[in-house]
This record gives structure tokens, C-alpha cells and sequence, in this order.
């Protein structure tokens, strides 16, 4: 072969094997977005990071969309209005949300109640894709699961898409992809201050209630008052949906029967810093 022709073949093939690498070279993007009341933060490691943040903010602000009691439009809005009169044909993901909710309610002896009421008030059709509140005084508020279950169904399409490591941040709720991911807890009576952190590993949802994030408008659907047995409660399971029911139960029922209720529960851990600001949590929740 020509001398120069076989340089020129080397640098081709130089070009085309540097090419080759850096397009098979995973990066990292972070991104944040308003919705639901806080931010959402993603953090994807990926060949094309931008691509699935981006179809995973299309589906939260769908999810907020459909979820959100503010908005007029929204099906718990309809339900809402509706409510003691007629059925609603829901979406897919509202009667999931719903149902869940219903689970977690008989789950937790009512403690968690998206009616704040009785959540036997609700009725749904899975067939049908409907859902009725029996009693005009009745409306649901799904503030209670709503932002862990957003960071639930984003964790199921980044794991369709092939994603192998990323972290769904939604402040108070948390799913990870791969990790282990280092998770602070914040102090509830210093947000300057962190209780101490926990590794997130793959698959695993973390969930906090608090006084600090949501702690005032938590209500014992028992009695219809505040609740004030916790100053915050940190959840860790393999659902981000379920983490954040369970977190809004336990702050409900206190550190006793909230420590009683995950203890029964398989591959659930908690941990709650009670009032006096003394720490009681599960032998399975590692503080590092």
C-alpha cells in the first residue's frame, strides 16, 4: 500500500475508533423542575441523559395534571365536584393512585385516609375506569401519596428505558436507580442540620413527613386534629408510593404503633425523631 494512503487509512481509523468511544461514553445530567409544590430533580447516568429526564418531566407533569386538586380540570377535581352525585371515568393512573390509596388506608387502620374522613366513602370500578365519593360532604386529597407516587411511576419508565443508574428526587420522596446513592436526612428542627444520612441502593424509595415539609397539614382522620406525636418521620421500602403513605401513617399513629406497623411489614425500615427530639427507628435503618 501507497505510504500515504496508509496514513490516511490509520487516521481514518483513529477517527472513527475515537468517535466510536466517545459516543458509547456514558455522562451525567442533573435537572430540576417546579411541579407539585416542590422541586423535582433528576439525576440520570446515561448514554443520553437529557432524553429520559425529558420524557420523565412529561409524565410528572401528566401525573400532576391528572392528581392535582387545584387544578379544575384535573379527575380528583371532577371527583371532587361529583361527589354524592356520579361516577368518573378516571385515567389509568388515577384509579392506580385511588386504589393504592385505599390499600394503604385498610393497611394502616385508616391512619392513612385520603378523605381525612372514611375512606369507605370511596368507590371504584376498575372495569369501568370509574370513581364515586358516596357522600356529597366527602372529597379526596391525594397530597398524602401523590408526589410518591409521581417519583414511583418515573423510576418504572427510566428502568423500561434501559437506565442503569439515576436518583428521582422530589424532595420529601426519593426512588434510586443503581447507587448506592447518600441520602441526608434533614434535622426537623434545624433545616441547616441533618439527622444523618442513609445509602439509597437500587430499587429502594425513601419518603419523609414532617413538620418542616407537610407536618402541619397532616391530620388524624380519627379525630380531624393536627397531628403532633412526631417531628419527622423517614420511610424506606421498595416503593416511593408506598414510602410516602407509610410516612404520613406512622406520623400519625406516633413513634409506638408507627414502629409496630413497619416492623410488620417485609423490607420496611423507619426512623423517627419523636417531639423530644430523641431518634427511634428500626434495627434495618442505617445511619452513616
Amino acid at each position: 500500500m501507497n505510504p500515504k494512503r496508509l496514513v490516511t487509512f490509520i487516521l481514518i481509523t483513529a477517527a472513527v475508533a475515537t468517535i466510536m468511544y466517545f459516543v458509547g461514553q456514558k455522562i451525567s445530567s442533573t435537572q430540576s423542575l417546579e411541579i407539585m409544590s416542590t422541586t423535582l430533580t433528576i439525576q440520570v447516568h446515561d448514554r443520553h441523559p437529557s432524553r429520559h429526564i425529558n420524557e420523565a418531566f412529561d409524565l410528572a407533569r401528566r401525573i400532576d395534571a391528572l392528581l392535582s386538586r387545584f387544578n379544575p380540570k384535573s379527575d380528583v377535581s371532577l371527583i371532587n365536584h361529583f361527589a354524592g352525585v356520579s361516577a368518573i371515568e378516571v385515567s389509568p393512573e388515577t384509579l392506580e393512585a385511588i386504589q393504592l390509596s385505599i390499600e394503604m388506608s385498610r393497611l394502616t387502620g385508616g391512619a392513612f385516609d385520603i378523605t381525612k374522613k372514611d375512606y369507605s366513602l370511596i368507590n371504584t370500578d376498575a372495569s369501568l375506569k370509574r370513581v364515586k365519593l358516596i357522600s356529597e360532604e366527602a372529597e379526596i386529597d391525594l397530597g398524602g401519596i401523590g408526589k410518591g407516587y409521581a417519583v414511583e411511576k418515573i423510576y418504572a419508565l427510566l428502568k423500561e428505558r434501559g437506565v442503569k443508574k439515576a436518583l428521582i428526587d422530589m424532595h420529601s420522596s426519593l426512588a434510586a436507580i443503581g447507587g448506592p446513592w447518600r441520602i441526608g436526612i434533614q434535622d426537623p428542627n434545624d433545616k441547616e442540620k441533618l439527622v444523618g444520612t442513609v445509602e439509597l441502593h437500587d430499587g429502594q424509595a425513601l419518603s419523609t413527613s414532617g413538620n418542616y415539609e407537610r407536618g402541619d397539614h397532616i391530620v388524624n382522620p380519627n379525630d380531624k386534629t393536627q397531628s403532633s406525636k412526631c417531628r419527622s418521620v423517614t420511610v424506606l421500602c421498595k416503593d416511593a408510593a408506598v414510602a410516602d403513605a407509610l410516612s404520613t401513617a406512622v406520623f400519625v399513629l406516633g413513634p409506638e404503633k408507627g414502629l409496630e406497623l413497619i416492623n410488620s411489614l417485609d423490607n420496611t425500615e423507619c426512623l423517627i425523631v419523636q417531639n423530644d427530639g430523641k431518634i427511634v427507628k428500626t434495627k434495618g435503618f442505617i445511619l452513616l
